[in-house]
This record gives structure tokens, sequence and C-alpha cells, in this order.
């Protein structure tokens, strides 16, 4: 088999891709994060984070009125739209079940819970410097889903777009970095 040219463009994503440009959590260092949480809050914030791939924001915003219990969903107010837009979340039954536990054990009325952005910004870095050994930010949550939806589990770029409450496919594809593995399989011929 002949070995094809390189462009520069090629070249230069190769040289990033895997170097850590584009960070990123996976599954299994989510895991880890959820399970060493210092509290049952944190704990409940980053399994949102990673099963819905909301922005930090749209998880502080939360409302005890936007659980859906029968519908195992969340409906959460997406915030990078010119107009504002709901979108009803599907997450997994457990996760909804220690949501309603969380509501009912601290009896919350309003926001489901407390804190501000700059507090659990903190809180995940902190804890990503002291499980995974560097800094975590939670939109690293939000691009470690969509890569692990389209890369991972093999989710359509449009639905996992639209899961993530994207405008248009094209967002998506910004959170997916191929390895010069996968480059070299999807090219072989």
């Amino acid at each position: 088999m002949n070995q094809l040219p390189v462009t520069r463009a090629a070249e230069s994503f190769l040289a990033r891709a895997g170097t850590g440009a584009f960070p990123h959590v996976t599954q299994i260092e989510a895991s880890r994060l959820i399970a060493a949480a210092p509290t049952s809050e944190t704990r409940l914030k980053l399994k949102i984070l990673w099963h819905t791939g909301c922005r930090v924001s749209e998880l502080l915003g939360i409302r005890v009125d936007d659980l859906n219990h029968e519908r195992s969903s969340l409906k959460l107010k997406r915030l990078k739209r010119r107009k504002e837009f709901l979108q009803d979340v599907p997450v997994p039954p457990e996760l909804m079940n220690e949501l309603k536990l969380f509501v009912r054990a601290k009896q919350r009325r309003g926001r489901v819970f407390n804190g501000d952005r700059f507090s659990a910004f903190r809180i995940i870095r902190t804890l990503g410097r002291r499980v995974l050994g560097r800094s975590v930010a939670p939109k690293h949550f939000r691009h470690g889903r969509a890569y692990h939806l389209v890369t991972v589990k093999n989710v359509h770029p449009i639905i996992a777009s639209r899961a993530l409450g994207h405008a248009s496919m094209s967002s998506i594809l910004s959170y997916v970095h191929p390895s010069e593995q996968d480059l070299r399989v999807a090219l072989e011929d």
C-alpha cells in the first residue's frame, strides 16, 4: 500500500491530538471524580454535569419544579442561545431518585443546588488536581460527554448536538478530536 502525502493542516492536527490541547474528562475520569467527591451535593452535581453535558450555570439554575420524576428528566434552561430555550433532558432513573432524595433531605423549595459558578469551579478544579493530578473545569465534563457520545457510543452528531442543547450540529464537532490512530483507521483502504 502506498503512503499518501499528509497536508500541513493534517500534520498540525495530528501534532495536537492526544497532547491535552483538547481537554475533556473521560467516562472513567468522571467516575473517579464522582467517587472522590467530598459531599453528596458535589457528587450529585458531577453526575448531572456528566449525564446531561450541561453548563455549570445551567446546573445551578435547576429548580425543584424542573425535576420530572415520572419521565426521569430535568428541564434545563439552555443559556447559549439568543432566545431562552428550555429543554427536557433525560437522566438515568437512579440519578432522578438521588435528586428526589436530596431535595427532600435538604428541604429545597427553589433552586436544587446552593452556591455560585465560582465556588463550583473551585471545588471541581481542586478535586481534579487531587484525583487526576490536573486541573479540571466544569466545561471539561461537557466536552467529555460530547466526545463520549459521538466517539465512544457512536451517537450521530445531530442527536448528540440536540442532547447537549446546541443550535447547530457544527458545535458538537468542535468537541470531537480524533486521535492519530482514529484517522489512520478511517483512511485505510
